[in-house]
């Protein structure tokens, strides 16, 4: 782990070592890691920046312009112009060198790493410095977001609006080229040459570079880096306006002094950072030292007092240094420290002697900042940290720097974890000028530590408790026990359960967890289990296996987890709770009923019902969840769920999954529909609150047929024995459509057969709608005894083949909510089938499926299970035809191929019988598509018998099952051409779907107009054929789609006074003065105020003799006795279809049919809610009407509210209005007032869970 100023790594002992510095090491480039580097290199534009800074620079080219422009990380700038017209500069490394800007004067200058600057002007003769224009020079400054001030000693300041610090800049100074005789000491530290830089360097790493031992590190003579061991040095006057910087040179020492001169003011960028360092100089007690950088002597910081010296290089005045070093140590918070190590390095020292030591202490002081001088200098915190006893360096066999270090352990362990920043100063000898020291700009603070394994997330015991009602509930740190959840059987075995909780440490890679669990039930609730889970990395979940045997039947338990990592452990988790129960429930049936007459007795029993198939009958039961044996207690029962299947893939009790939870659990007693008359048999199974399953549960009983029951017949999906068209909609659902004027027809033009959700790969929460995808097929039923076809489907490319048991669990026929797989039977050959070539093992090769209803009848008589006719690719890329005879219920028989190659792009089209037969030995037959030429061509078959070995599982005896099977095409003919998939890509036939007792062909074009051809059969029966008399007719449109006006400010047109509808296709045009208010969800014009002002679609909205939805948001005004309200209807001639309204005759919110189109009706139909509404109050009504059960219902606010029966629906055919009642004969009325919105109608009832949704959403 890398920061600018930290390296962290990893210890051999599996610690992390930190090893932090005052200066920045490196700037992060392009996603890396870059050392800082202040070589100056060239810009695109020609201007010069360093390769690496902390902060942007750019220095001139020469020319016009600034001579230095610095940017500060967040955008503020800072610009300085020279005193001299720029000549393009001659670059030495970090530095630029502008010559002759002046006579015998240069100005030089020097990039730092951290992005600030120093400019240096060499004054190089002594003609140089009498020249007038040196006494005053005039920086200029432009800047942005900063202003340039300066304090009474000369420092000068780029502060923000606020007075943040961007840039400093000590006070400046100059000096001469004086020497001393011999330089035998260092350099006299008067005063600092200022920069700024900050260098990276590692613990292990610090020492500079080591030079020539014969010579020392300090300079004899002058240069622009810093002054000479004899130099004289001084300060100058400095001011600062918003028109830049002015510098006054100390003309005593350009009078007196030695050629050449340096003038040296130096910017120093302000780093955010806590990390820095200063020193503090007695005899300069107002300057500040911060950050400052170079590459002189006396650049380095001071510790100790520099006095006089005989051999020269003496401090005049005398001064006392002290040095200061600041750490961010706020990554250190919470951290525990083992070790701390304080490393530093002399650069030189006054005393040359390789052996003679001087004292050098450390302290833990107050913080610095660009405030700190000698006057404001940070007090000691505590004693000393401890004395090293430093030699001499910087000359001679002592030339290296020499480092020495402090252990401040326990200054970090006591400060260091919990604040942002520790700040040590660095104190010399103050008594001894001989003690005096010059120290590197690179100390290290060097710590060891780690950090405590943070608390366990997600503590859990798995498989996880839970209750029906209240899902899984680990109920960590709950101590009501009634809420605890359950684990079930088998969880008690070896390996069945375990603790868990997700690990992790800020520093560490790998960690355990240590679980423990007791047990309430027992004396002093002991702990029962204990252990550490296997090492896992940071962030996973660490098990703990709880021992077999330690679980008990009705015992409750707690459990907590901690993590360590071999050195350190976390705290605790909340206490967690489960309970067990590991005894499943019961369910038993009575050996006899009370009440044959409202009850299926079991079979066998001597009893008979005088029910029937079709019929509504009891099934005793009881259902119980009692202790297992020495147990406490028992979670008790939760749920129910039967079927007519035993794996309960068409539940009868539910929709989804079938189960029946907590008081809508049938108690006692099973009402139920048996589908078809025989034996019957039903399938329960109960469940606890701990998810335990009762073994299930078979009821056998036998239901007499029922006589007057309707006389069933092929291709009928809705049970009124006519045939009917089953395909997808506009909106995504599968409708049945019954042809208008077929005079046999008993059910609504359009039902619902299943939405989105009951698709073959929806859930109940994500739909997948129906289309072109699903193949979709139905002539008689895949079981025996059936009255209304079952539904195939096949989606296009899938593996699997649906069969939608009809009626479903509402026991509604037409209504599919449940499906099952039918499985592929092997290919076996034999004289019914020598073939098997090509075939394929799953469905996802067929292209055409249509079921034919019984091979050898057209007749539904027992038994008259369907086969099914398929087109299968073919390896070769054609199309193969095969048949599946069905040979038990749901089950499919070897099959047989008919057709190896020639089918390939056709639809095969159910049609039953289309020949005739006057002997009565009617068979079904096929007409079939040819989607690249529209030739629809008719087959007849030979029929016979197949057989299959079925193996007993249990005995392995062998039984031979026969059934019988289309063998073989009889004869194909051609009789009809241009029905083209391009008009027509859905066609069918389905049957007698007019009623004339002859196949209809139907086609859907891509409008959705269901259009279609009625015909009659000609020919014999050895040479059949088939004439169509008309078509195409269109009778039908598959695209009525629901629709919505939000009436809202947005959606409006004040043009022409219309509210657009979501269609696109009916806006509703308003009457009076429209006004905006919010709507339920408090939106500013997002609903319209009801004040006499109306609206009316441009049509009708719904059918309202078939099934249909109407919703909206309203907010009652007041209501006063003897009102009606009506808030949307739809126009008959006389009267509307509906109303949504508050009824006075209720007093309630109310959904309400008229019997007729006629003003003095006889009667009304209503569903209606109980309570008078609450005015000024959006309320949400939805009306819904089934065409199929005539029911209407009406719910408020997504709830049920109340239900009626209309015995008798009509079709409004006028427009839909909102806001009031009206007709197309009479004057409006009924007013409505308050306010409306998002009014939506369905061409179809929508159910509660999608009521429920809509008000929700």
């Amino acid at each position: 782990m890398t920061t600018e100023f930290a390296e962290t790594s990893a210890t051999p002992e599996g610690h992390l070592a930190l090893a932090q510095h005052p200066e920045q090491q490196r700037v992060r480039r392009g996603g890396s890691w870059v050392s800082l580097d202040a070589t100056l290199v060239a810009n695109t534009d020609g201007t010069f920046s360093p390769k690496a800074s902390a902060a942007a620079l750019v220095l001139s080219k020469g020319g016009n312009g600034p001579l230095a422009t610095m940017t500060s990380p967040d955008g503020k700038k800072l610009a300085l112009s020279a005193p001299f017209a720029l000549p393009a500069p001659r670059v030495e490394g970090d530095s630029l060198v502008y010559a002759a800007v002046a006579p015998d004067t240069d100005l030089e200058v020097t990039a730092t790493k951290a992005g600030g600057v120093t400019t240096v002007v060499v004054l190089k003769t002594q003609a140089a410095a009498d020249n007038p224009a040196i006494r005053n020079l005039h920086f200029a400054t432009t800047t942005d977001g900063v202003t340039v001030g300066s304090d009474a000693a000369g420092n000068l300041t780029a502060k923000t609006a606020d007075g943040s610090m961007r840039w400093i800049a000590t006070t400046p100074q100059m000096w001469d080229s004086t020497t001393t005789s011999t330089p035998s000491a260092p350099g006299a530290p008067a005063s600092m040459t200022m920069a700024a830089s900050r260098s990276a360097q590692s613990r292990a790493a610090l020492e500079a570079p080591a030079e020539d031992p014969a010579d020392g590190k300090g300079s004899v003579v002058s240069t622009s880096d810093g002054p000479g061991a004899g130099a004289k040095v001084t300060v100058m006057p400095v001011t600062a306006d918003a028109k830049g910087v002015d510098l006054k040179p100390d003309q005593e020492l350009l009078a007196h002094g030695t050629a050449p001169y340096f003038i040296d003011p130096a910017w120093i960028p302000w780093a955010p950072s806590a990390n820095a360092w200063t020193q503090v100089q007695s005899a300069y007690p107002g300057t500040s030292y911060w950050d400052m950088n170079g590459s002189g002597e006396t650049s380095y910081p001071g510790v100790g007092r520099c006095g006089y010296y005989a051999a020269g290089g003496s401090c005049s005045p005398a001064s006392t240094y002290r040095t200061f070093y600041q750490f961010d140590l706020g990554g250190l918070r919470g951290a525990v420290v083992h070790r701390a190590y304080m490393d530093l390095q002399e650069y030189v020292s006054a005393d040359w002697s390789c052996t003679t030591k001087y004292p050098v202490d450390l302290y833990h002081v107050g913080a610095i900042s660009g405030s700190t001088t000698w006057n404001n200098q940070p007090g000691q915190i505590g004693g000393s940290l401890g004395q090293s006893l430093v030699p001499g360096s910087g000359h001679g066999a002592c030339h290296d720097n020499v480092g020495f270090n402090y252990d401040i352990t326990g200054t970090v362990q006591q400060y260091g974890t919990n604040t942002d920043t520790l700040t040590f100063g660095v104190y010399g000898n103050e008594s001894n000028v001989n003690a005096f020291k010059r120290l590197t700009r690179q100390p290290s603070l060097w710590i060891e530590y780690d950090r405590y394994p943070n608390t366990p997330a997600n503590p859990k015991v798995l498989p996880e408790p839970t209750t029906v009602g209240g899902g899984a509930n680990q109920a960590c740190g709950v101590d009501d026990s009634t809420t605890w959840a359950w684990l079930g059987a088998g969880t008690d075995q070896n390996g069945a359960t375990t603790l868990n909780a997700t690990v992790t440490s800020p520093v560490q890679a790998q960690l355990y967890a240590w679980s423990h669990m007791w047990d309430y039930n027992l004396p002093g609730v002991p702990d029962v289990a204990a252990g550490n889970s296997p090492d896992v990395a940071s962030g996973s979940n660490a098990p703990f296996t709880v021992p077999a045997g330690v679980i008990k039947d009705g015992h409750a338990y707690g459990f907590s987890i901690l993590a360590s990592d071999h050195y350190l452990s976390s705290s605790s988790t909340p206490t967690c709770h489960f309970k067990a129960d590991l005894t499943p429930p019961t369910v038993t049936f009575p050996t006899t009923v009370s009440d044959p007459n409202t009850q299926f007795p079991p079979s066998g029993n001597g009893q008979t019902t005088t029910l029937t198939a079709g019929n509504d009958g009891g099934i005793p039961f009881t259902a119980a969840d009692n202790p297992g044996t020495g147990a406490p207690s028992a979670s008790g029962l939760a749920c129910l769920r039967w079927s007519w299947e035993p794996q309960f893939s068409i539940p009868l009790s539910n929709p989804g999954d079938g189960w029946r939870c907590g008081p809508t659990i049938p108690s006692g007693q099973l009402t139920v529909k048996p589908g078809h008359w025989g034996t019957n048999i039903l399938y329960i199974q109960a469940k606890d609150q701990a998810g335990n399953l009762s073994p299930v549960a078979q009821y056998a009983f036998y239901a007499p047929w029922d006589p007057n029951a309707p006389a069933p017949r092929f291709g009928d999906v809705t049970g009124d024995s006519v045939p009917d068209i089953l395909t997808y909609d506009g909106a995504g659902n599968l409708r049945a459509y019954t042809v208008p004027g077929n005079p046999n027809a008993a059910a609504p033009i359009m039902t619902m057969a299943a939405d989105a959700h009951h698709s073959p790969d929806a859930t109940l929460t994500q739909g997948d709608p129906w289309d072109s995808r699903f193949q979709i097929t139905h002539r008689g039923s895949l079981r025996d005894g059936v009255n209304v076809d079952d539904v195939i489907v096949h989606k296009k490319d899938a593996a699997g083949l649906q069969a939608y048991r009809n009626p479903g669990s509402l026991a509604v026929p037409g209504a599919l909510d449940v499906f099952i797989l039918l499985a592929k039977p092997a290919c076996a050959v034999s004289a019914a089938n020598p073939d098997c070539t090509g075939y394929a093992a799953d469905w996802s090769t067929t292209t055409s499926i249509a079921a034919v209803g019984d091979p050898v009848s057209t007749t539904k008589q027992s038994p008259n299970r369907t086969g099914l006719l398929t087109v299968e690719a073919t390896p070769a890329g054609d199309g193969a035809l095969w048949f599946y005879p069905s040979m038990a219920d749901n089950t499919f028989g070897s099959p047989i191929r008919l057709a190896a190659v020639g089918w390939k792009n056709h639809d095969l089209i159910p049609v039953g019988d289309w020949v005739g037969d006057p002997a009565g030995q009617s068979h079904p037959g096929l007409w079939a598509r040819n989607r690249d030429t529209g030739d629809v061509k008719a087959c007849t078959f030979t029929t016979g018998t197949a057989s299959t070995d079925v193996i007993d599982p249990d005995f392995g005896e062998v039984t031979t099952v026969t059934y019988p099977a289309i063998t073989a095409i009889a004869a194909t003919t051609t009789i009809k051409t241009g029905i083209t998939a391009t008009t027509w890509d859905r066609i069918g036939s389905d049957g007698d779907l007019t009623g004339n007792g002859n196949p209809t062909l139907w086609g859907i074009t891509a409008s959705g107009d269901i259009q279609i051809w009625t015909g009659h059969r000609t020919g014999t029966t050895d040479a059949p054929g088939y004439t169509f008399d008309s078509g195409p007719t269109t009778v039908l449109n598959t695209k009525a789609t629901p629709d919505r006006w939000l009436l809202n400010k947005a959606t409006y047109t004040y043009a022409n006074s219309t509210a657009a509808d979501t269609a696109g296709t009916n806006p509703a045009t308003s009457t009076g003065t429209v006004t905006w208010t919010t709507d339920h969800k408090n939106t500013a014009d997002a609903a319209t105020n009801l004040n006499g002002t109306y609206f009316k679609t441009a049509a009708p909205t719904v059918d309202t003799s078939g099934s249909y939805t109407v919703a909206a948001w309203v907010k009652a005004g007041s209501i006063t006795p003897g009102q009606y309200q009506t808030f949307v209807t739809q126009n008959g001639s006389e009267r509307g279809a509906y109303y949504l309204q508050y009824s006075d005759a209720y007093k309630a919110w109310t959904f309400v049919a008229p019997g007729d189109d006629h003003l003095w009706t006889g009667s009304y139909y209503a569903a209606h809610a109980t309570g008078a509404p609450q005015t000024g109050v959006w309320t949400h009504l939805v009306g819904t009407f089934d065409a199929t059960t005539h029911t209407m219902t009406l719910y408020v606010n997504g709830q049920y509210a109340g239900s009626g029966t209309n015995p008798t629906p009509w079709n409004a055919t006028g427009p839909t209005t909102i806001g009031i009642a009206d007709t197309t004969t009479y004057d409006p009325d009924s007013a409505a007032s308050g306010a409306v919105s998002d009014v939506r109608t369905y061409p179809y009832a929508l159910t509660a869970q999608q009521v429920t949704t809509l008000y929700t959403s």
